[in-house]
């Protein structure tokens, strides 16, 4: 019997010490004006950013598209992973979407950002993705919490 799966590694902070703070900033606020999500921020009173009521429903989309859906049941079938994989390529409901002003369609950009799966519906997972064209717009992530064993056959 042969244990596989990434050990990890301790967290180093050193690492985020050459983060080109400004370069962040900047691709992050090309991002949001390619989508037309962000356009306007206004000072509370304390000092602090914060956004006016219009834009709840833009952070809201916004979030979506940075959340995992995961299904990580015991007893998984094809089924549960293409349900899962339909539900990160459509998320939201289309008339909540064209309400918004934005296409259900193909080009939709709000979608999850990955789907989460055992390593062995990895695959199953890949599949569905490259069917619907969201390979690459959605990532597969595997092994998070699990404790999966593999035996050498």
């Amino acid at each position: 019997m042969t244990e596989h799966g990434n050990p990890g590694t301790e967290f180093d902070p050193a690492l985020l010490g050459n983060v080109n703070l400004n370069s962040v900033n900047q691709l992050a606020k090309s991002i949001s004006s390619k989508l037309d999500l962000f356009p306007e921020w206004v000072p509370s009173p304390d000092g602090k950013s914060s956004m006016k009521d219009k834009h709840r429903p833009a952070w809201i989309l916004k979030a979506v598209t940075l959340i995992d859906l995961t299904t990580l049941a015991g007893d998984d079938s094809l089924s549960n992973v293409s349900r899962l994989c339909l539900k990160a390529a459509r998320p939201i409901a289309k008339d909540v979407l064209e309400e918004l002003g934005f296409d259900y369609e193909d080009n939709s950009p709000i979608h999850t950002a990955a789907v989460c799966v055992y390593p062995n519906r990895v695959q199953e997972a890949v599949d569905v993705l490259k069917k619907i064209k969201m390979l690459g717009k959605i990532n597969v992530a595997s092994d998070i919490y699990s404790r999966q064993k593999y035996f050498d056959n």
